[in-house]
């Protein structure tokens, strides 16, 4: 029998483009599907939408009950994760659309690589298809938007910038148990999954778009262009905005090390390769200590722009 898939979706005032993304799930070519879908503490039309799928797909559709209110997208996730037994896991966003083959290919792929890594944390993620609000592409390569490098996927890169995005994972269960639940300091929940698996399971990646992925103005995460001119023209327009927003973000990559490495130790992990840059890197307190360890334990990304941000900023 075929497995099933369990979506975990969050939505918080997602009515303008829910729709479309829950029709994009029925189409899929894999059918042993369920999708649970926990309401952020929408003010628009979003419940409705969802309840209204439930009465139309009760096998396919489910909406979670609960008294948490508003908890942010990481947290909201991480209450949907907490709550699944599935044997395989996707995240999955209010606003994009599924290839009709991604559930199907991501499957296929993640079987492949528990065969090769019996018994272990399993996850894989893909490349999306940037596309406006009218679905018309910007990029055929998130990836190449981005200036990201799938196989930078060591712990030591992953600790200052994640290159898997949530809603093309899939994970299965032995991954879900060991990461949830997810800690309060946390960035993402995404990049929490993939800190996860590099230490304790196996990664892989599918290099084929599986995913459309809608930037519009009201994402609260999307793709950012990292052409030097974009961020030449980003930094010139608002330096201080830049600064701020910087120091910021390298603040919170501080914390969630913070808590990964309690969660190593509450698990007992004894590999130097984890440990030790990890626990250097959190001990790191002052400037210069914490550019030593960005560059002796090899954590600034390959893209020169991110890597100056990761010095001046981490």
């Amino acid at each position: 029998m075929d497995p099933l898939v369990n979506i975990l979706m969050s939505v918080h005032n997602g009515e303008r483009f829910l729709r479309e993304q829950l029709d994009s799930l029925l189409n899929q070519t894999y059918l042993n599907w369920h999708l649970s879908v926990r309401d952020d503490n929408s003010a628009d039309g979003s419940v409705n939408i969802v309840e209204e799928y439930v009465r139309r797909y009760p096998e396919k559709v489910s909406i979670m009950a609960d008294d948490h209110g508003q908890l942010g997208a990481c947290q909201s996730f991480g209450m949907l994760l907490s709550n699944t037994g599935a044997d395989y896991i996707m995240f999955c966003d209010q606003d994009d659309v599924w290839l009709p083959e991604k559930i199907e290919r991501s499957l296929s792929e993640i079987r492949r690589l528990e065969k090769l890594n019996p018994g272990k944390p399993a996850m894989v993620f893909t490349e999306l298809s940037v596309v406006d609000q009218n679905l018309r592409l910007r990029s055929d390569s998130f990836w190449r938007y981005q200036r990201i490098n799938p196989t930078d996927n060591s712990l030591n890169l992953l600790i200052a910038d994640n290159v898997a995005t949530g809603c093309t994972m899939i994970f299965n269960r032995k991954l879900k148990d060991i990461s949830s639940p997810i800690p309060g300091n946390v960035i993402m929940h995404d990049w929490w999954m993939t800190l996860m698996c590099s230490i304790y399971g196996s990664m892989s990646f599918l290099s084929e778009p599986t995913i459309l992925y809608r930037q519009h103005d009201m994402n609260d995460t999307g793709a950012v262009d990292f052409s030097p001119a974009a961020r030449s023209r980003k930094f010139i327009g608002s330096p201080f905005g830049v600064f701020m927003r910087s120091t910021a973000k390298a603040a919170q990559v501080r914390r969630q090390a913070g808590e990964l490495l309690k969660r190593t130790q509450e698990y007992q992990v004894l590999d130097a390769e984890v440990t030790v840059p990890l626990s250097r890197f959190c001990a790191s307190t002052n400037f210069i200590n914490r550019k030593w360890c960005l560059i002796h334990y090899r954590m600034l990304s390959r893209n020169y722009i991110k890597a100056l941000k990761q010095l001046l900023f981490l």
